[in-house]
């Protein structure tokens, strides 16, 4: 893996891995993980979300935001589009990338279940590895769900 450097529309430099396969019995990045990661599916602002989550790992500096829209479709609340911002590692990219697609389209009950361990499942990577980026993907979904239940019971 070697560090890339950029410089982005803002002017700032942005830091890229550009991952290498050629030892992939010892790499901790499957090609799951790094394709969300270059490839990160529903980022950005969601422009008309009900409930959004935000946690900031205040070890490592990385921050991720979760914006979703609730519905209620035949009495059940499903998370009818979900996006994210994470401002951060690999990991924590690829986390709330592949979390998005675990969700959408389900209901806020199936998402209080998901577990660190499915993520990582999905992400095909030892949890070990991967633990810091699937816990802040999993707390900013779970702000965000608690966001919209307390939002609820203030109507």
């Amino acid at each position: 893996m070697e560090l890339i450097a950029r410089k982005s529309s803002s002017k700032r430099l942005l830091f890229i891995y550009n991952f290498n396969y050629r030892n992939e019995a010892t790499s901790i990045y499957s090609k799951k993980l790094v394709d969300h990661y270059k490839n990160p599916r529903n980022l950005g602002e969601l422009n008309n979300f009900n409930a959004l989550g935000e946690v900031r790992n205040e070890k490592c500096g990385d921050i991720t935001y979760f914006y979703l829209r609730i519905e209620f479709s035949n009495g059940v609340k499903i998370i009818k589009d979900i996006s994210f911002q994470t401002f951060g590692c690999a990991f924590s990219v690829a986390s709330s990338s592949i979390l998005t697609e675990l969700v959408k389209g389900k209901s806020i009950d199936f998402a209080k279940k998901i577990e660190k361990e499915d993520i990582a499942s999905a992400l095909e990577v030892p949890i070990k590895s991967s633990m810091h980026g699937i816990e802040l993907a999993k707390k900013a979904l779970e702000d965000a769900l608690n966001s919209f239940i307390k939002s609820e019971q203030l109507l």
